[in-house]
């Protein structure tokens, strides 16, 4: 990105690198159909579609790429809803960002997974730190359950970031940042974690974990699609926005 890749002093929502953004395939590598954020560059065409959540999805150019540098960031668990989930489980899915990055939901649903358990309610946007167990967000083509949305903290290996699991006394997930630099993938492993700080009650506590994060903005639809499940998300932390013709995309 060079030169044309922006420095910002407003905290916007962003991904860290590596992370996946659907582009349109390059006519001469027609079998690639990702880039990673920090490669995104002006003028690329990403799919998108437009935020009040109408349902056209189109390739739109990137007018403009950002990167804040050590900001903490969380992991958002999802599960997709699938009809029969008993007899074809899926994995659970993982997407890493600062915590106000906004994630379309679109309605409610049990975490066992059952797709008939979706309710479907009026689309809005929502900061992940604010995601809810049983949220419903989406993806191109498919629907989400969250299971939670946990923030990161350092290890004692710097580029290992941690998220204690909200049931698992004490134990959660590790990630190698430098992984999904290389390969794009996230994926979490079982660990614990006995890196800490203590506060000036003299309470251990863990560290939240810093990374350098990226984002860019798209013309006219301002959204794009991140990971390889494709979640749908704004450009921006934008807030309370819903749609305004309470449609359901």
């Amino acid at each position: 990105m060079g030169d044309k890749l922006k420095e910002i002093t407003t905290f916007t929502g962003c991904f860290i690198a590596g992370t996946l953004i659907r582009v349109q395939r390059n006519l001469d590598l027609p079998h690639i159909m990702w880039k990673q954020i920090e490669d995104i560059q002006i003028g690329d065409l990403v799919l998108s579609r437009p935020e009040d959540g109408t349902d056209i999805q189109e390739y739109k150019p990137v007018v403009n790429t950002f990167k804040l540098d050590k900001k903490p960031v969380w992991v958002l668990r999802t599960l997709e809803l699938v009809a029969d989930f008993i007899n074809n489980p899926t994995l659970s899915s993982e997407i890493i960002a600062t915590a106000n990055h906004s994630f379309w939901v679109c309605g409610i649903a049990s975490i066992a997974g059952e797709l008939d358990s979706l309710v479907l309610t009026q689309g809005r946007w929502s900061r992940l730190d604010q995601l809810n167990n049983g949220d419903v967000v989406q993806s191109n083509n498919k629907y989400f359950v969250v299971l939670h949305a946990t923030q990161l903290y350092q290890t004692e290996e710097a580029h290992i970031a941690w998220a204690l699991d909200p049931e698992g006394d004490g134990y959660g997930s590790a990630f190698d940042l430098n992984t999904i630099r290389e390969t794009g993938r996230i994926n979490g492993k079982f660990a614990y974690n006995s890196y800490h700080s203590e506060n000036e009650q003299g309470e251990s506590e863990y560290i939240p974990y810093l990374a350098d994060v990226y984002n860019f903005e798209v013309e006219d639809y301002h959204t794009y699609y991140v990971g390889t499940r494709s979640f749908w998300v704004h450009n921006t932390n934008c807030g309370a926005f819903t749609n305004p013709n309470d449609q359901v995309p």
